[in-house]
């Protein structure tokens, strides 16, 4: 398996965002132009300076942030049932990782903290707003391993990322969705830049959608970022335009964030190195921006495009976060489902001779 073009595409979309996700972390929240003050461009993965907060999994550069666990939740939810959770079925592993986490963590655990937000969501769901309220990025951070069961399969990821959204308000989850469509594009061997942009655009994802708007709010600003990305062609020269005509009003807002990674993702061609970095470089809440656009050019250009020395990095300092056997149980649903889709249309094919 492990040979597969399948697995290289899996782990690299889990690898590019725990990668993206801790070159961030050290300099997240700052404007771009201040990330240049201190480090030029920023192409390594640093140490967290002290102020930082950590979330319980250390200092050391390649340390993941709490956006890589709660990814890793997600996972164990999907492993766990053995193909896409339903809404309990994840809210059942926030609830129990929750009530067995240590309440402060010591580099390595997952302290109750990190999930605070997300285990009262998971009770309450609705009556329970997402830090204050507001249409942000949780379901965009998470929904990787939902996207790479869906692999080759971008309407039924997207559905499905729907459906399990209830960390999500209003039209982030329809930014959940199309990121999830985008990556289980992205997995196809035979996938583009074009047409992973172009699954991120589907008009047949509107009917997913709640209320009236169908998905306008999240194409509307994927086109605009595409539009200048490609206008570009480069992921630092755009940044000034990005922050004019795509940034929001809080940088954890969804709609910056689905505009942002597919925008970076489309400048940098889908190379992952330079989407990770061009996603570290643009300041914000750059940690989760850099993390779903590296689970999207990871998925799409799999771990041998990904610097070795990241992935040895980021492994060296999250020895708890197996990547690489997760990755290797995510794809075994993926073959069991395909038995199964193979049995389905062998009965089709009987009925209609």
């Amino acid at each position: 398996m492990k040979s597969t073009t399948l697995f290289k595409k899996v782990y690299g979309s889990l690898m590019g965002g725990a990668i993206g996700d801790a070159m961030g972390g050290p300099v997240e929240g700052l404007h771009y132009r201040e990330i240049e003050k201190r480090h030029g461009k920023l192409t390594e993965l640093l140490p967290y300076p002290a102020k930082n907060r950590v979330w319980g999994r250390g200092m050391a550069p390649g340390s993941v942030t709490d956006d890589t666990y709660l990814k890793h939740i997600c996972c164990d939810a999907v492993i766990r049932v053995g193909g896409v959770p339903t809404a309990d079925d994840i809210a059942r592993q926030f609830i129990e990782y929750y009530h067995t986490a240590p309440a402060v963590g010591d580099g390595g655990e997952r302290p109750k903290q990190f999930m605070e937000e997300f285990y009262w969501r998971s009770l309450y769901r609705e009556h329970k707003m997402m830090y204050g309220g507001g249409p942000l990025m949780a379901s965009q951070i998470i929904i990787a391993p939902v996207a790479l069961v869906d692999a080759c399969d971008p309407e039924k990821a997207a559905r499905d990322a729907f459906l399990v959204s209830y960390m999500a308000e209003g039209y982030a989850k329809d930014a959940g969705a199309i990121t999830a469509a985008a990556i289980a594009e992205a997995v196809k061997a035979e996938a583009t830049v074009e047409s992973v942009i172009e699954q991120s655009l589907n008009p047949a994802l509107g009917h997913l959608v709640e209320g009236i708007h169908v998905g306008r709010p999240c194409r509307e600003v994927v086109e605009t970022a595409v539009e200048i990305a490609r206008r570009h062609g480069d992921v630092f020269s755009l940044r000034d335009e990005f922050y004019a005509k795509v940034n929001r009003y809080h940088q954890w807002e969804a709609l910056e964030a689905l505009g942002v990674s597919m925008g970076l993702f489309c400048a940098a061609n889908g190379d992952p190195r330079t989407t990770i970095i061009g996603a570290v470089n643009y300041g914000r809440d750059n940690d989760s921006l850099a993390g779903i656009a590296g689970a999207v050019a990871g998925a799409f250009g799999g771990i041998d495009a990904i610097p070795a020395e990241w992935v040895e990095t980021v492994k060296e300092a999250n020895p708890e976060l197996n990547m690489e056997e997760t990755a290797l149980s995510l794809c075994e649903i993926v073959v069991t489902n395909l038995e199964s889709e193979r049995r389905r249309a062998l009965c089709l094919e009987r009925l209609l001779a």
